[in-house]
């Protein structure tokens, strides 16, 4: 394990323009960890849906398939579930840059 620090990510959200454009809310997200995380022990999330106004919060089938699909995108940028809704991912593994170097050569005849 490198690096002595634990970053934390309390939110992160891609402008609605950005969304469903396969992949390019991610590599936006997984660049900028490679710009802040880059030195850190270990990164901690917890992926959850923050866009769902409150009030509907209660729709508990639309809060568990967005929670879903947030827990997969983290997922796809190297995060692991650690414990309870705690995901976790070690920048000095491979998995991050490996996933982020995926996504750069998607999008690399529009980089």
């Amino acid at each position: 394990m490198s690096g002595t620090h634990i970053v934390i990510i309390d939110r992160a959200r891609i402008a609605p323009a950005w969304r469903d454009l396969g992949g390019i809310g991610r590599l936006l997200i997984g660049r900028m960890l490679r710009w802040v995380a880059g030195r850190a022990a270990l990164v901690a999330t917890h992926p959850y849906p923050i866009d769902i106004p409150v009030d509907e919060r209660e729709d508990r089938t639309r809060e568990a398939r967005e929670k879903a699909s947030t827990q997969r995108t983290w997922q796809s940028l190297g995060f692991e579930p650690f414990r309870e809704d705690l995901w976790v991912m070690q920048p000095h593994l491979s998995a991050h840059d490996d996933a982020v170097e995926r996504l750069e050569t998607a999008f690399g005849r529009y980089l």
